[in-house]
């Protein structure tokens, strides 16, 4: 989320001088964004199924749900050069994943 938000700036960090990750990955961002995406969704994946209160029905929903909004994500990175976009989508995956770790927990 943050990174994407950074691609989005990197154009002012440079000019004011600030080292962000974003400029540091500027020149391979096609490769180490979906990179970042699918490592965060290994570790939410592990985190569902490490999780003992919640079925089986839960899990593989919730791992299904998220694999489909990373991967929309970074379909839409890969073929649009808009941040902005692929930004306001990780705004709704964030609020996506909460309801389903809220769901893992409480429900």
């Amino acid at each position: 989320y943050d990174s994407i938000y950074g691609f989005r700036d990197i154009d002012g960090d440079k000019k004011i001088g600030i080292k962000s990750l974003s400029i540091k990955l500027e020149k391979n961002s096609k490769k180490i964004i979906p990179l970042i995406f699918l490592t965060s969704f290994v570790f939410f994946v592990i985190s569902f199924f490490l999780n003992e209160n919640s079925n089986i029905i839960s899990k593989v929903f919730s791992t299904i749900v998220l694999m489909i909004l990373f991967g929309y994500q970074i379909f839409i990175f890969k073929k649009k050069d808009s941040y902005k976009i692929v930004f306001d989508k990780s705004v709704f995956t964030g609020a996506i994943l909460a309801f389903l770790i809220f769901m893992q927990n409480y429900l």
